[in-house]
């Protein structure tokens, strides 16, 4: 939509919407009748930090937001970066539409990938669930619009620090027009006629959500699944398209798999003829605890959950490429290419070999100080640092090193800046021409865990590399102990390599503070690979 206003608002400790308003997405017709009846629902709790919200009762039929509609909505206001990457980039462990409220203005605001990348005001869940739903997004207008509350209210660097004085959990009132509502799978563009304080609210009126957000209208609870064996009792969610899910066990036979993550383990995306495609969610498996790294061999049944638009069911479906998401890479999945959707459903898929599945979407566990099983691999080095690792080398016949992977938490006793370096294979194998992973705990977010290049020893010789890579960065000090986590690609341009067997060289060092220089703790060790 096309935004003309945004009205912004900051969650403090859960406040009340003024009378005749409610905190919910609603859009007013000016032709249709207003409800008489608004049912509260529950008011918030300690695990509940959504505001107490009245929502007008709706049908079933209520039809979505369409191009044209004039709507206003109320909700946590959300950084596309964020959205993109699936968690929070101040704390990966926490999924962006699970927690929106655990989501800082800092990051919103001060953070250059997130300030640039736009802002979505999100849809809340209904009563007894925590995944909030794409909303609507704003157009550059209602951007600004939004920055300027939020510096207004909130508590940032750029802000002026007046008002509530929070510093998390960002909400808006948000009205305008919707521009495009063609893309059902995506929060559609508004233009924004305001931005104003959450508890501003809006009018009592009827219900309008995009079709982005059909799973959290109140029928998407009040209302039983169908089963998974009956195709003639299931809900239309949308206009145009309807979403299926059903539940079947495949039995898989591969070499190695990784799974990483507490919620969705890994996508695959089966490619149609006609380039739409079924997107199918491994929801778990009968292996170890799910928020644990398992390496794996052998056969096992997984629970596989796929969803397709009705009307692509009876084309026919290839896995044997499969798509790039975002982060998530995965190699073949061999099967028969002539299969359509339908008889992969009802029939069960047969897939021969899965070989790797690197970087998942899904949140890492969040790193502990004391060692744990997150990752297969535990090494204790001078009784002050340890390292918990794990390599993921590339499909066999790829070649050696390529997309593989290098994952590690370190974790040092102290409070300080932690390095890890890979020396040059053809030096001394000592500081000076190493390349390294630093982390420096009081740096932003972004800024905290980088790859920079050992010149000499001074601290003006360390170098921040120019092309930063690393994935699954963090940092954190805990009860006297500082633990960082990274994921490294094992061969890069320019870049000393990480051996994918046998053993490999590091050096390591950690400082007496957050202050990069000097380090009489240091040392190198060579790893098991």
């Amino acid at each position: 939509i096309r935004v003309e206003s945004v009205v912004a608002g900051v969650l403090a400790t859960g406040g009340q919407p003024e009378p005749g308003t409610t905190d919910s997405t609603l859009i007013t017709p000016q032709t249709s009748p207003i409800p008489t009846s608004i049912p509260p629902t529950p008011q918030p709790t300690s695990s509940d930090t959504n505001p107490t919200t009245s929502t007008p009762s709706l049908s079933r039929s209520s039809e979505f937001a369409e191009t044209g509609d004039e709507i206003c909505a109320v909700g946590y206001v959300m950084d596309n970066y964020c959205l993109d990457r699936g968690t929070l980039l101040e704390n990966p462990a926490l999924v962006t539409l699970d927690s929106p409220d655990q989501h800082t203005v800092h990051c919103l605001l001060d953070v250059p990938g997130c300030r640039e990348s736009g802002y979505e005001v999100l849809i809340d869940p209904p009563e007894g669930q925590t995944t909030h739903c794409r909303g609507y997004l704003l157009d550059e207008f209602g951007n600004e619009e939004a920055i300027a509350l939020m510096e207004e209210t909130a508590v940032c660097a750029s802000c002026r620090q007046s008002g509530s004085q929070s510093t998390m959990g960002f909400r808006i009132t948000v009205k305008g027009t919707v521009k495009d509502a063609s893309e059902h799978d995506l929060a559609p563009r508004i233009a924004v006629k305001e931005v104003l304080p959450s508890s501003v609210g809006c009018a009592t009126g009827t219900l309008k959500l995009p079709a982005s957000a059909a799973r959290c209208a109140p029928w998407a609870v009040t209302e039983p699944e169908p089963s998974p064996t009956d195709s003639t009792s299931l809900p239309t969610l949308g206009p145009l398209v309807q979403t299926r899910s059903y539940i079947q066990n495949v039995t898989l036979s591969f070499t190695r798999m990784l799974f990483d993550g507490e919620f969705t383990i890994f996508e695959t995306v089966m490619e149609s003829y006609t380039a739409d495609y079924s997107r199918g969610v491994l929801v778990t498996a009968n292996c170890e605890v799910m928020s644990q790294t398992v390496h794996m061999s052998g056969d096992v049944t997984l629970v596989y959950r796929m969803e397709w638009t009705s009307d692509r069911t009876n084309e026919a479906a290839s896995t044997e490429e499969l798509a790039e998401l975002g982060d998530l890479f995965m190699a073949h999945v061999n099967s028969d290419l002539n299969r359509t959707l339908q008889d992969l459903i009802e029939g069960g898929l047969d897939i021969t070999r899965v070989d790797w599945v690197v970087d998942p979407l899904a949140p890492m566990a969040v790193p502990t100080p004391s060692p744990t099983t997150i990752l297969p691999s535990f090494v204790t080095i001078d009784n002050r640092l340890s390292f918990e690792y794990i390599v993921m080398d590339p499909d066999p016949g790829v070649g050696d090193g390529t997309r593989g992977t290098f994952r590690a938490t370190i974790t040092f006793e102290g409070t300080g800046w932690i390095g890890v370096g890979i020396p040059d294979p053809n030096g001394p194998g000592g500081m000076v021409g190493a390349h390294a992973i630093i982390g420096l705990p009081d740096m932003d977010i972004d800024q905290q865990v980088l790859k920079y290049n050992l010149v000499a020893q001074a601290p003006q010789h360390i170098i921040r590399q120019e092309k930063q890579t690393l994935m699954n960065t963090s940092i954190q000090q805990i009860d006297g102990k500082t633990v960082m986590s990274f994921t490294k690609y094992l061969l890069e341009e320019n870049e000393h390599p990480i051996a994918s067997k046998g053993t490999q060289a590091f050096i390591y060092a950690a400082g007496n503070s957050n202050t990069l220089g000097y380090h009489g703790f240091r040392g190198r060790t060579e790893l098991p690979m």
